[in-house]
């Protein structure tokens, strides 16, 4: 009994793993994954298997296949030669134990049986200036950067100064007069 033996990415539920940059572009896997984006992998599942012919009449392989990236599900058409069968091996820079199985100071002093010195999520009071404290900042929306040309303007009329808003550009083209003054 002899007989071929079946790939494993060919089977149709089959796990599978792939290079993140397969499944999104590169500049959004650098957002998430810096400098280790061109050798991260994602964990996927098999689920069509395509056979067609190509460019040249060729024979081609392709896999319909599902993946979770940030949260939602991406379904992508792949070459055969881009997927491997198996879970993705785990990365060597990255640990093996999560944040929250290592601790932070907030799961450390949640956890029950743990002794702290103080509260070290406490909010710090605000600053205080001859004893009073400050009032909170302007908001920030509909500010003129400095470079602006009205930023002068609008900051002397919000003081209750009044300004002349400045005398519009003079026409220019390469054959003007040059300026003089």
């Amino acid at each position: 009994m002899t007989g071929k033996a079946v790939d494993a990415c060919l089977v149709v539920g089959a796990t599978v793993h792939t290079k993140a940059v397969h499944i999104t572009n590169l500049a959004e896997l650098s957002r998430f994954r810096g400098a280790l984006a061109r050798t991260f992998y994602l964990d996927g599942a098999v689920l069509q298997v395509v056979r067609s012919k190509g460019k040249g009449g060729r024979n081609k392989t392709e896999l319909r296949t599902s993946w979770i990236w940030r949260g939602r599900t991406v379904e992508k058409l792949l070459g055969l030669a881009s997927v491997r069968a198996r879970p993705a091996p785990p990365h060597e820079l990255l640990a093996d134990q999560s944040a929250v199985e290592l601790g932070t100071p907030v799961t450390q002093a949640s956890a029950p049986g743990s002794q702290t010195v103080g509260n070290a999520c406490a909010p710090l009071p605000p600053p205080a200036v001859g004893g009073q404290a400050l009032p909170p900042p302007p908001p920030r929306a509909g500010r003129l950067p400095p470079t602006h040309p009205r930023a002068r303007q609008v900051l002397l009329s919000r003081k209750g100064l009044v300004v002349p808003p400045p005398p519009p550009a003079a026409p220019w083209n390469r054959l003007s007069p040059p300026l003089t003054g």
